[in-house]
């Protein structure tokens, strides 16, 4: 929490804002420098939802009221060029999460541009492409990217967080709910603008291989998040299962071309934490071990280094223990250094 002025606590509940901002982020850089992080992703940071939705809390940010303007609560687009200009001088990169399939139930785009969105109601059948596409995620408005006016409008406020702020890439938000047509396009454009060293790094949220090798040659990104290799690690370490698993995981990197543009992880802000999972130090820190000495880009959810636990949200997505320094803080800063000096220890 950088700038108290900005605080807006309703109440102590785990759905509440609770006062973290974008200039308490950048004070937290040298934290992060420490600790062995290079690249930054933080989550949206766009004018969002006020208040909690049935009972759920719009806290995490997913719901956008608006992609033009950054949350108050946060701070303004000129923190966010503070904060990447900051990151800059300390060789650390910014990455933004991207919202552009929906946006919040009730925002103004809504009654605005009614046109602009699919209206096919919730999506019943998580294995139907078209649903997949054309349905509304638990509810939330699907935007219609096929039309030009949406497209134009979306990569235009994609453009303006870019210019104002300086952003190193984009953390794309559910990538198998938009059409691989849409990815191509839009990751192209600003591939032509921003040039190749801008970061396009997809959500896709699938445990098969084939699937993310798919995305990532008719989607044009740069990267996708390496959900077969978390499988495998946490039916194996945390859950008994064989290492086959990893071993399987591990072996079908040929169907990526180059897989260390894979971004790997053990703990994410959708999934139950990584501590609560793996519920014994051990496997915990076998799970880590495992996880940093394995090709790709390791991406280290906030919290894992001081045991963050939580099994569903909101407790998976709680409120950032700046403890003293843990075995396991240790533990991960040396795993990266060693990844660093030694390059079997990341690419095999």
């Amino acid at each position: 929490n950088g700038d108290p002025s900005n605080d807006s606590l309703v109440d102590s509940s785990p759905e509440s804002f609770h006062g973290g901002d974008i200039k308490g982020v950048q004070d937290r850089l040298p934290y992060l420098k420490e600790l062995g992080v290079t690249t930054l992703w933080v989550s949206p940071l766009f004018s969002m939802r006020q208040i909690p939705f049935q009972g759920y809390g719009a806290f995490h940010g997913y719901w956008v009221n608006d992609l033009k303007k950054a949350e108050s609560r946060f701070g303004t687009m000129e923190d966010v060029a503070s904060l990447v200009a900051t990151a800059h001088s300390q060789d650390m990169r910014v990455f933004l999460d991207m919202v552009l399939n929906h946006v919040d139930y009730d925002a103004p785009l809504v009654k605005e541009r009614p046109h602009w969105f699919h209206k096919r109601g919730g999506i019943e059948d998580w294995s139907d492409p078209e649903e997949l596409i054309f349905g509304d995620v638990h509810g939330l408005p699907d935007l219609a990217q096929e039309k030009s006016e949406v497209y134009d409008y979306l990569l235009e406020a994609s453009k303006l967080w870019i210019d104002t702020t300086a952003l190193d890439g984009f953390r794309l938000d559910a990538v198998k709910h938009i059409s691989q047509s849409f990815w191509a396009s839009y990751n192209q454009a600003l591939r032509a603008r921003y040039g190749r060293q801008f970061g396009l790094l997809g959500e896709v949220f699938d445990g098969s291989p084939a699937v993310l090798q798919n995305y990532m040659a008719r989607g044009k990104f740069n990267s996708v998040f390496d959900f077969p290799l978390y499988y495998s690690v946490i039916d194996s370490v945390c859950r008994g299962g064989h290492l086959g698993k990893v071993a399987s995981a591990l072996a079908s990197e040929t169907l990526y071309g180059d897989a260390m543009r894979l971004v790997t992880f053990v703990d994410n802000h959708d999934l139950p934490r990584l501590r609560t999972i793996c519920s014994t130090e051990p496997k915990f820190e076998r799970a880590l071990a495992l996880w940093l000495t394995s090709r790709g880009v390791p991406s280290i959810t906030y919290g894992t280094e001081v045991g963050l636990e939580g099994a569903r949200e909101p407790h998976n997505r709680g409120v950032m223990q700046f403890a003293p320094t843990s075995g396991t803080t240790r533990n991960i800063r040396e795993l990266l250094r060693l990844r660093k000096a030694h390059p079997s220890m990341a690419k095999g």
